[in-house]
């Protein structure tokens, strides 16, 4: 992924970045602006605590290099409607959590369905499945940390059309 800076005309003092990235130290001053456009999909196992959830929701963000500003809402499965940790961190964080039933998340074409959390909840899937579900492009596919298993989607932008030339 070529840097922002790049192409930049001789002579511009500054930038103004809008990016859901965490992007490195840049050469000019910058104004960073996080657009909320990601869509983070959980899935966990029963009783996972709100420590280890912050903890892994954090280092994802942070290893793939994505700004937590960027997060727009959290999805997951109806059948996590009372997981305590889960619900202490949307509310933690001020972010919206949207639960899916089974038959909208089984009818998401994901990329890594699961036999074995098919055997145990009847779906084939839950955090990419959850973020299909919320209109969102999958970006990240599962990953399995610890109790979680996260994956994390893109939401299109779009200007009102006043804002367009």
């Amino acid at each position: 992924e070529a840097p922002p800076w790049e192409g930049v005309p001789e002579g511009v003092e500054g930038l103004v970045l809008l990016t859901v990235r965490r992007p490195k130290p840049l050469p000019l001053p910058t104004f960073l602006a996080h657009p909320r456009a990601l869509v983070l999909g959980i899935g966990c196992n029963r009783g996972t605590p709100l420590e280890e959830i912050r903890r892994e929701v954090d280092r994802f963000l942070e290893e793939g290099g994505f700004a937590p500003e960027s997060l727009a809402r959290l999805a997951t499965a109806e059948l996590k409607r009372d997981e305590a940790g889960l619900l202490a961190f949307a509310e933690e964080r001020g972010l919206p959590l949207a639960f899916h039933p089974t038959e909208v998340l089984n009818a998401q074409p994901i990329p890594n369905p699961s036999e074995a959390v098919f055997r145990h909840t009847g779906l084939w899937g839950v955090a990419e499945a959850a973020v299909l579900a919320e209109g969102a492009r999958l970006w990240v596919e599962k990953t399995k940390r610890g109790n979680l298993t996260l994956a994390l989607g893109v939401l299109s932008l779009s200007l009102p059309e006043e804002a367009l030339p």
